[in-house]
């Protein structure tokens, strides 16, 4: 059985097929590349050698709530809700 229910490591190819590309590119670039880098110079400063450790599960962490946050905000109900005044036609 296929399960349609979205999970958040699922949301940046979501982001993209709800058209909303920035969303979506701002999401892969800061898990892959901003925060693990960002993290690894502040929390080498604060703990030295043993901060790559730390860094990774972090900044994974934090890219959930980004995420968590990103889906939340552009779900199908939260956008039907604020399209203003756009009648939905059921097919």
């Amino acid at each position: 059985m296929v399960s349609t229910k979205l999970k958040p490591t699922d949301n940046a190819p979501y982001l993209m097929t709800m058209h909303r590309c920035l969303d979506s590119t701002l999401l892969i670039l800061a898990r892959n590349l901003l925060l693990p880098v960002i993290f690894l110079f502040i929390i080498h400063i604060m703990i030295g050698n043993d901060a790559i450790l730390i860094v990774i599960p972090l900044s994974e962490l934090v890219t959930f709530f980004i995420s968590i946050y990103l889906l939340y905000k552009h779900s199908p109900k939260n956008l039907i809700n604020n399209a203003g005044g756009l009648e939905i036609i059921p097919a």
